[in-house]
């Protein structure tokens, strides 16, 4: 039996433990307590894994992430943990770094807070952050990188920029080992140096790609271009950039597109050459075409080509309200080394209109082209249809036409058919052959102008007509402000007066020259010379015609040396013959023979044909007038 001190022992013992299983039942209940009342999100610190992290430290200073033995990234931030959604948390001046093996070119992203998952598959930011790849620059205001892929992602505020060319957009995916990028929503490029010049190309879209391998950009939606003060919209721009992107190799602008330019080419540049600017002005030009293609040279960085197509009108604009259009179905543009246009091409109902002080004109064809240092404008017709020149005054067409910008002059070649109109200026035009206030019609193998219109020369089976006159040769110049002519080669003149006798209404003239003199109103006939009026035929070595100062009718012309001529059965001769018209009365002097059948020769100082009545008076010195009548 045990003593009653070993009894006491034990009771002590009993309550002791019983104490102590109450208090442990207390703190587990606190704690239990505590736990539920802090939540289950809240962070837990984590010692990691040798596996993944060289060094664990509260600050963490560039730790190497491997996945095995490869180095997988490196981190720099404040604080990194696992947190209770399974995801790992990177806080406080964030810096992620993927290691490439391509030198220069590892990928970085800073930001203040960054959760990647266990398997290191997906990095994200949950602030503003930025990118680091290469020469490339990123800011958004979230940043995904999907590792497997090598791709990022990101929305909200998101700039992208290099040295050579800038976008900003609301989103962005970005492959590095494709090297491609896509952006969407609000999408503006600059493109900082456009073909050398001081202004940046600023293109706005809704979509763009581009794929820094090929160099090949593309933007969509609701394209608008500025470049300094120009502007310009389509749907659709498509580009190359060239080596180290530091310039635009090529550029294609598609789907309506329209463009405002404005001080666009340089101010010493030849194509702003007084002579070239008097027909495309370089101070405004209006663009519309369903395509335009840019390309430049790779040296200088200056425009080389530039095609457009599909109706394509190019309205030129100067600051003094004169203007030029320029349209076809294709136009192309060549440019030297040094940037001054070298020609242009226009092909497919080409039109090339300028208006000035009031006038309008107007060239066609199948194709219009600027070619050469002289800067001539060559109009060339199809095969069923001609080249045209129309003007307020003169309208031509021809196969070929060419002009001398520098001096107004041109050449038709080919077939030509022209129209003067008559005079157009307040100006009088003196009196010629062919009425100036009239039409008159021409049609030649080859029509030049001297004087800026003034003076035509007609070559190569000319033909000249107005109402009952006509003039054929094989070489004519009309001097369209004097009027006075000229024609060489088998010069045939030919003149209805309707309202005289039909003995002498008809007159035709033919000869080697002639030449019409307005001031003395009067046309000169040389060489060959050959004449019909009615049964009036005659022959002479020269020809004079007078027409009356104001009605600018034939009033009577004169034959000189060596006059042969014949009037129904009777042939005279002499040295020169008088026609009047007025009187209708052939006059032949200087030793005068004439021949009839019945008489034989009769010689006199004078021969008077009376045409009226047949009637030849015969008139020698000191003796009477013999009168001769002509039988039918």
């Amino acid at each position: 039996m045990a003593s009653p001190q070993v009894i006491t022992l034990i009771k002590l013992m009993r309550r002791l433990w019983l104490a102590l299983a109450l208090a442990i039942i207390v703190l587990v209940g606190v704690n239990l307590i505590l736990s539920i009342s802090g939540g289950k999100g809240r962070k837990k610190e984590v010692k990691l894994d040798d596996t993944l992290f060289l060094e664990k430290k509260e600050k963490i200073q560039f730790q190497e992430v491997r996945k095995g033995a490869k180095e997988h990234l490196r981190v720099k931030a404040e604080r990194h943990y696992l947190g209770e959604d399974g995801l790992f948390h990177l806080e406080g001046g964030v810096e992620v770094v993927f290691p490439r093996k391509q030198k220069g070119e590892d990928v970085v992203i800073k930001s203040d807070s960054l959760i990647y998952d266990q398997e290191f598959n997906h990095f994200w930011t949950t602030g503003k952050a930025w990118v680091k790849w290469a020469d490339v620059e990123i800011a958004a205001g979230r940043i995904d990188y999907f590792a497997p892929e090598e791709e990022f992602a990101g929305r909200e505020g998101v700039k992208i920029s290099t040295a050579n060319w800038s976008v900003t957009a609301n989103s962005f995916r970005l492959g590095i080992k494709t090297k491609k990028f896509e952006c969407k929503g609000e999408v503006l490029l600059e493109l900082i140096n456009f073909m050398s010049s001081a202004n940046s190309l600023v293109i706005k879209a809704q979509h763009l790609t581009y794929d820094r391998r090929s160099k090949i950009g593309l933007c969509q939606g609701g394209i608008w271009l500025e470049h300094g003060e120009s502007q310009g919209q389509a749907r659709q721009i498509e580009f190359k950039l060239g080596a180290q992107e530091g310039f635009i190799k090529w550029l294609t602008l598609r789907g309506e597109v329209k463009l405002h330019l404005k001080n666009e080419w340089p101010g010493n540049s030849p194509s702003a050459s007084p002579e070239f600017s008097e027909w495309f002005y370089p101070e405004f030009q209006e663009v519309e075409a369903e395509e335009i293609y840019i390309e430049s040279f790779v040296q200088t960085k200056l425009i080389k080509i530039i095609k457009l197509t599909n109706n394509v009108k190019i309205k030129f604009l100067s600051t003094n309200d004169k203007s030029s259009l320029l349209s076809g179905k294709r136009i192309d543009f060549f440019f030297t080394a040094r940037g001054d246009l070298k020609e242009f091409i226009t092909e497919g109902e080409a039109r090339f209109v300028r208006y000035q002080e009031g006038k309008k004109i107007t060239l066609g064809g199948n194709r219009l082209a600027l070619k050469g240092k002289n800067r001539i404008l060559v109009v060339i017709g199809s095969q069923n249809n001609s080249a045209f020149f129309d003007s307020p005054d003169l309208s031509f067409s021809a196969g070929r036409i060419e002009i001398k910008m520098a001096t107004n002059d041109w050449k038709a070649l080919e077939g030509v058919e022209a129209t003067v109109k008559g005079k157009t200026s307040i100006e009088p035009h003196p009196k010629g052959f062919f009425d100036p206030e009239r039409l008159v019609f021409l049609a030649s193998q080859e029509m030049r102008s001297r004087r800026q219109g003034q003076r035509l020369v007609l070559i190569g089976e000319v033909k000249i007509w107005q109402g009952s006159r006509k003039l054929k040769a094989k070489r004519i110049v009309l001097e369209r402000d004097s009027s006075r002519l000229e024609a060489q080669g088998e010069v045939e003149v030919n003149i209805i007066q309707e309202k005289l006798d039909p003995s002498q209404r008809e007159l035709w003239i033919k000869g080697e020259e002639m030449a019409f003199e307005p001031r003395t109103r009067t046309m000169v006939m040389k060489q060959g010379i050959t004449l019909e009026m009615g049964q009036v035929k005659m022959t002479s070595r020269q020809f004079k015609l007078y027409f009356d100062p104001e009605s600018n009718e034939l009033s009577r012309f004169e034959a000189l040396d060596k006059v042969e001529m014949s009037y129904k059965r009777v042939k005279a001769s002499a040295f020169k013959a008088d026609y009047l018209y007025k009187s209708q009365s052939l006059i032949l002097s200087g030793q005068p023979i004439l021949e009839e059948p019945s008489r034989g020769k009769i010689r006199g100082d004078k021969l008077t044909f009376h045409l009226p009545d047949d009637r030849i008076v015969v008139e020698n010195k000191g003796e009477e007038r013999s009168i001769i009548l002509i039988k039918s």
